[in-house]
């Protein structure tokens, strides 16, 4: 891992992204070794507008924490996309072919993934699409193990959810490992 490595999950409020955020530096955090720092922006609604959630992972102490060169940057609405891609030469850029039309260039690797329709394939409903985006995530980046993010996931859902919820990371694990460098 580089120094300092820089995630940005976003998409329409509502859609889970700032959870994905969360659990993911919870996971470098707790059960990593590695410092992790996630902070999150949203519009005023609490369903819809364009929202994001930044996570900063490193090995040494975060001193600055916001994010400056994102490194992986992971979006599930046209509006999040508008809102949050811009200055991305050194960014793998991974959208929801469905669901974002409009991407712009300049970024290092376009990786598109029908990511809700695959998560209704694999679970039946489109709510864990934040959680199969996390999956893609984890693999892609390659900084923290699967495992880390199975235990925040057990700490945080319980039964039916968890279950799903389990499901659609393992896919979006799988389907990351086919796009890692």
């Amino acid at each position: 891992m580089k120094n300092r490595y820089e995630i940005r999950f976003s998409g329409s409020g509502g859609q889970g992204m700032i959870t994905a955020g969360k659990i993911f530096s919870l996971a470098a955090g707790l059960y990593s070794g590695k410092n992790a720092v996630q902070s999150q922006s949203y519009g005023a609604a609490s369903r819809g507008g364009a929202s994001k959630s930044d996570v900063i992972i490193s090995d040494e102490e975060i001193i600055y924490p916001r994010a400056m060169e994102i490194d992986l940057l992971i979006v599930l609405s046209g509006e999040a996309c508008s809102a949050y891609c811009s200055n991305m030469a050194n960014t793998t850029l991974i959208v929801d072919e469905n669901l974002v039309i409009n991407v712009p260039h300049g970024y290092k690797q376009l990786i598109k993934i029908p990511i809700t329709e695959m998560t209704k394939k694999i679970t039946g409903s489109t709510m864990s699409s934040n959680i199969f985006s996390l999956g893609i995530a984890v693999a892609i980046s390659n900084i923290i193990e699967p495992d880390t993010v199975e235990k925040v996931l057990k700490d945080k859902f319980k039964n039916n959810v968890l279950e799903k919820n389990i499901q659609a990371f393992n896919k979006g694990y799988e389907m990351g490992l086919k796009y890692r460098e």
